[in-house]
């Protein structure tokens, strides 16, 4: 009695594909795992770009943000809209914000959620009123006001717009009385995309 040679089937669920132009089942199991780790990675990649960025490049500007913070004190005029001077860039991740003049201006379109704080130090302690505003290309689109009892005091403003590539984004302070805006964290500007 001879035996006859059984052909092993394989399930078409458990074929893997070596590579795109190699359609072979592989034999060994740690090479299945192997590929079949890269093709999970692969999909999770794909869809995590696909979440964050509509044009699923990363030089495109999608993950556009930046932070930064005043580096010395500047004097107040009173009765003045007065541009604030954030030139301690901490991060700017596509290169969008210009420290020297203090303008994000984003390479593209979207939507951008802001952040603006001054922390002012009057030169009087007597009550006062002050008001922080983001410009975008000169018209104020987020504004806060606060009235202080003893002159000084923190204010921030924040808020989420629609920006268009290459818009000019400035934020300005103006106070009843002289004094300055303190240096350091307390005095920042950032900013992202958030769609």
């Amino acid at each position: 009695m001879t035996l006859k040679k059984r052909t092993k089937k394989i399930d078409p669920k458990k074929r893997v594909k070596a590579s795109i132009s190699n359609k072979r089942v592989l034999k060994s199991e740690p090479k299945k795992r192997a590929v079949l780790k890269i093709a999970h990675k692969k999909r999770c990649l794909k869809r995590s770009v696909k979440k964050f960025c509509s044009c699923k490049t990363k030089k495109c500007g999608c993950r556009s943000a930046f932070a930064a913070a005043a580096s010395t004190d500047q004097p107040i005029t009173p009765i003045e809209i007065t541009q604030v001077q954030y030139s301690l860039e901490e991060f700017d991740t596509n290169r969008e914000y210009n420290p020297a003049t203090s303008i994000f201006r984003p390479k593209k379109s979207g939507v951008y959620t802001l952040f603006a704080s001054a922390t002012f130090v009057a030169d009087e302690n007597v009550t006062n009123f002050f008001g922080l505003f983001i410009r975008v290309n000169g018209r104020t689109r987020i504004t806060d006001t606060e009235t202080s009892p003893i002159g000084s005091g923190s204010i921030d403003a924040s808020g989420i717009v629609r920006l268009n590539a290459g818009d000019d984004v400035q934020v300005f302070f103006a106070t009843l009385i002289a004094g300055s805006l303190v240096a350091g964290i307390e005095t920042r500007f950032e900013g992202a995309r958030v769609g």
